[in-house]
């Protein structure tokens, strides 16, 4: 075996694809194993590499920023999906059916929709679902329902209402089986909603999903003048309010960022259920933490406990958790340690106050 490396620019973005490559071919690729001889990429467009034996890195070794929930990662260059806090680690995709392609998650009223593309419609499709506490194995996992070769699969009355938390996945088998191994959708790309309880006045809030556009993520069962509140460059920015349909321009949401989510209604009930949606987040984390305050939050669909993978902080820095009417104490790093577990719960956000210069955030797989 021979490795090569092919660099193409994009613009101003290097980007390296990595392969490892067999003897030369000169039919068309349809091997895991093979050379290209040449390579080009429209900066208005995209490339499906179709291989699990390549990886798509940055000239800084991170993974691509784009889109990838199939064997074949698309780069849209001019459109880089989701807006980047400085740190932030990129998005790594768990190996996929390569029938069930860019597998996503929507609302549809009070119904959840899991959709996907495929390249063959004349297989089957089945959807599994995990109830609760997201888990990458198999166990809490429902057997497959036979969704036909329909490429829609639909969850009612799970949004601002149902369970928790629910996941789904998806495999194909050819037309006509009528079985499919769950043992085959561990490390398969996941979907999945998380309920989040919510009181009028102020409340921390984190999306623990791959970033989607706010009206996607966050949703839009809110009441017009509700707003949500971003920490940035020292300072708050600028809130969005939702108008009734949809939530203002300006903030999107990044991955491991906490905000400020302001319910203005005094006629809203205690204890309102909203409804986050996303990608579930498979790989390592990266996140800048600046000096002096932050707003953070947990990247993944899976509380996270011990010392969160915040131990290059310094002495004195802080953790503060509101608790629907003011803080609680905060737990406090003396260097070393922190004086009580600092676990951060899906769907939460913090705010970390850090006494010296910023240091970065890491969290390294596996989570699940």
């Amino acid at each position: 075996m021979k490795k090569a490396k092919l660099s193409v620019l994009l613009g101003s973005i290097f980007i390296i694809l990595v392969f490892s490559l067999g003897p030369a071919y000169s039919t068309p690729l349809s091997s895991a194993s093979y050379s290209i001889p040449s390579l080009t990429i429209s900066s208005g467009g995209h490339t499906g590499l179709q291989s699990s034996s390549y990886k798509l890195q940055d000239i800084k070794g991170q993974a691509v920023i784009g889109y990838g929930s199939s064997a074949s990662y698309g780069i849209g260059i001019g459109g880089v999906y989701g807006t980047l806090v400085p740190g932030e680690g990129g998005i790594s995709a768990w190996s996929v059916d390569p029938h069930v392609q860019n597998l996503s998650i929507r609302r549809n009223g009070l119904n959840i929709e899991v959709y996907w593309n495929t390249d063959d419609a004349t297989l089957k499709f089945w959807v599994f679902r995990k109830r609760g506490v997201f888990g990458d194995a198999v166990a809490g996992w429902d057997p497959g329902a036979d969704n036909g070769s329909r490429t829609v699969y639909v969850d009612t009355n799970q949004v601002g209402t149902g369970l928790d938390q629910i996941y789904y996945r998806v495999l194909s088998t050819p037309s006509g089986t009528t079985s499919v191994d769950i043992n085959q959708i561990v490390g398969k790309v996941a979907v999945g909603k998380k309920n989040l309880t919510v009181n009028t006045g102020w409340n921390q809030v984190a999306v623990p999903f791959t970033p989607m556009a706010v009206n996607e993520s966050v949703g839009t069962n809110f009441a017009v003048g509700d707003q949500l509140w971003a920490y940035r460059s020292g300072r708050y920015a600028a809130p969005i309010s939702y108008s009734g349909t949809a939530w203002e321009a300006g903030i999107e949401i990044a991955t491991g960022e906490g905000y400020g989510l302001k319910i203005m209604s005094v006629a809203a009930p205690a204890g309102a259920v909203k409804t986050l949606i996303g990608a579930v987040k498979a790989g390592s984390f990266t996140r800048a933490v600046a000096a002096d305050w932050n707003l953070i939050g947990n990247p993944y669909a899976k509380n996270l406990t011990g010392d969160s993978g915040l131990t290059n902080g310094a002495n004195g820095d802080q953790i503060w958790e509101w608790a629907g009417s003011a803080f609680l104490s905060p737990k406090t790093f003396s260097g070393t340690s922190w004086s009580a577990a600092p676990a951060l719960e899906i769907g939460k956000g913090y705010g970390y106050k850090h006494l010296s210069t910023g240091f970065n955030w890491q969290l390294t797989a596996p989570i699940y």
